[in-house]
């Protein structure tokens, strides 16, 4: 006999074709390098893996080297990146497994190498260029030094040289004020003859937000693969890939001026029907939404009340509604009331710690 979770996440797969089919009409003649890291933004990345494979997807992200090894150890073939900086034993275990490592300073870059040199195997780096985020990659003054070290080495391929782009989401001035830094980057490794395979700076806002520099040749569109648009003004062409959903497992009839969950911070108005929900803020439902979210039962929204406990919640409801109904939390308009922005926002977050704030209690299933 086996357990029956009553918390679902729903993966839809048609959503996904469609940002991604969006992503290509935008840019057909750029390879999309599709960021699953924290498992697939909470969607599961071997599931995110696999159906953007169908879509003709063939180069993955991540931010760990245990992410990349997690997704070779699922059968995982396709090129990896590892999008952080890894140091010691994780980049022998990086290169054990045929994962490419990003390379943040000089330092890194030798490190590299001599491992490299020690096994026996060409690597594939991808230099990241630090042109106003400020967390990891190499200055402009380094690159001569690290174009030197890859040059003189016959174990380092240079497979891209990248940026990240700062406030994309909301300053089209702010890309192009990186993108001075990055094409200043570029011509220093066309003077050096050192041509990577792609030069790739585009997060999902420079993807929606600016069109360009026509001389790279990849992107990285990370959220709004999942559905959510980082465009200024709004978007409606994507759709969410995650519907989270819920089961009843209680209902109770109460009387007018019913005290409801921890510290009694919603009163009952009315006699009125209770319905306790499988989910809380252990499964990533922020508690700071408390008296302050709609969900859908049987095609009818309804109110949220009292605080959001570890593992369950109660949603005023009627006599329609009963045990073993399927609650559906946040995503696709066209099951939810409400998506991954809407409760981020009335959490004071963005969408993506939303989404990644999923638990594992939580089953994924592909729709």
């Amino acid at each position: 006999m086996e357990f029956v979770n009553p918390l679902v996440a729903l993966i839809d797969r048609n959503a996904l074709k469609n940002n991604i089919d969006f992503i290509r009409k935008l840019y057909p003649d750029k390879e999309i390098i599709l960021p699953v890291k924290a498992n697939g933004y909470g969607h599961d990345d071997l599931l995110i893996v696999n159906e953007a494979a169908t879509s003709g997807v063939r180069m993955f992200a991540v931010a760990r080297v245990d992410e990349g090894v997690t997704l070779r150890e699922k059968g995982v073939v396709f090129p990896i990146l590892i999008l952080g900086v890894e140091r010691g034993e994780n980049v022998k275990l990086a290169i054990k497994h045929s994962i490419e490592l990003s390379v943040s300073d000089l330092a890194n870059l030798i490190e590299i190498e001599k491992v490299a040199s020690e096994v026996g195997v060409k690597v594939k780096v991808h230099i990241l260029v630090d042109t106003g985020m400020s967390r990891m990659g190499v200055e402009l003054s380094e690159l001569k030094s690290i174009i030197q070290c890859i040059k003189k080495s016959e174990y380092l391929h240079l497979a891209s040289v990248f940026t990240h782009f700062a406030r994309s989401d909301e300053s089209v001035f702010s890309i192009k004020e990186q993108l001075v830094i990055f094409e200043n980057a570029r011509t220093i490794f066309l003077e050096h003859d050192l041509i990577p395979d792609f030069f790739h700076c585009s997060n999902s806002g420079g993807i929606e937000n600016y069109n360009g520099p026509d001389w790279t040749n990849a992107v990285r569109p990370g959220i709004m693969v999942y559905g959510y648009s980082q465009k200024i003004g709004g978007s409606d062409s994507l759709i969410p890939v995650m519907t989270l959903t819920a089961k009843v497992i209680h209902c109770k009839d109460v009387k007018k001026n019913r005290a409801v969950g921890y510290g009694h911070t919603f009163i009952t108005s009315k006699d009125v029907r209770l319905a306790t929900v499988s989910i809380g803020y252990a499964d990533g439902l922020p508690r700071i939404c408390s008296n302050n979210l709609v969900v859908r039962i049987n095609g009818k929204d309804y109110k949220q009340c009292g605080r959001i406990s570890m593992d369950l919640t109660v949603v005023e409801v009627d006599k329609k509604v009963n045990v073993g109904d399927t609650v559906y939390i946040f995503g696709s308009p066209k099951y939810a009331p409400l998506n991954a922005n809407d409760i981020a926002n009335r959490s004071g977050t963005i969408s993506y710690e939303i989404l990644t704030g999923i638990g594992n209690r939580c089953l994924r299933k592909i729709l």
